[in-house]
């Protein structure tokens, strides 16, 4: 929902040629309805009242949310990570490395019958492989970032904010879809690209 409201945001700033009155009347409306609907919408008003209300509450016995389970998986991952900053703990031992971490640090079972990582693939990636490995995760993102700019498509643009936000809220690349639809929509944009110059230079060639 948050990334809805940036990108609505952002097409109404950057992208739209109205006046500037018609686009402040815009965000207006925009920042209303998204009040409206925390404060009236059960749902999403449920998941700001769970936040407010368990962000600093522990999981204890069978009283735990997805908030301070998430609160959770983050002081697990702090802790692991001070103990295996340089090295990781490997990529096969992470699983039972956060369920030992859950098991001495949480009195609640909420682990028992999920499987809970990082929830943050930069962490996941830190944690699994150490510093060396995080260095080149974030090579190759900055490599993704210099083709995507260099294709400058909106929509890729959109693609690759989402997919870096995600990111840092699931382990999005440790799952084959997400790897997967990633780097076909990706490849596609590349190969749109690089044909298009082909053609500009095969035209050039010609005149």
């Amino acid at each position: 929902m948050v990334f809805l409201f940036l990108l609505i945001l952002f097409i109404i700033l950057f992208k739209t040629k109205i006046k500037r009155f018609y686009k402040i009347i815009l965000v207006l409306l925009l920042i209303s309805s998204s009040f409206f609907l925390i404060k009236n919408v059960p749902g999403v008003k449920n998941r700001f009242v769970e936040i407010v209300n368990s962000y600093n509450k522990p999981p204890v016995g069978m009283s735990y949310d997805s908030t301070n389970i998430r609160v959770a998986i983050i002081n697990c991952s702090k802790q692991i990570v001070e103990v295996n900053f340089i090295k990781g703990v490997g990529f096969n031992n992470i699983k039972q490395t956060f369920l030992e971490c859950y098991k001495t640090t949480y009195d609640s079972g909420f682990y028992k019958n999920n499987i809970y990582l990082t929830h943050n693939y930069f962490m996941y990636i830190l944690i699994s492989s150490g510093i060396f490995g995080l260095f080149v995760f974030l090579f190759y993102i900055y490599n993704i970032i210099k083709l995507t700019i260099k294709i400058n498509s909106f929509l890729l643009y959109v693609m690759l904010f989402n997919v870096l936000c995600v990111s840092l809220l699931e382990d999005f690349f440790y799952r084959q879809f997400g790897l997967f639809y990633f780097s076909l929509i990706f490849f596609c944009f590349l190969n749109n690209k690089r044909e298009l110059i082909f053609k500009k230079e095969s035209s050039q060639t010609i005149h």
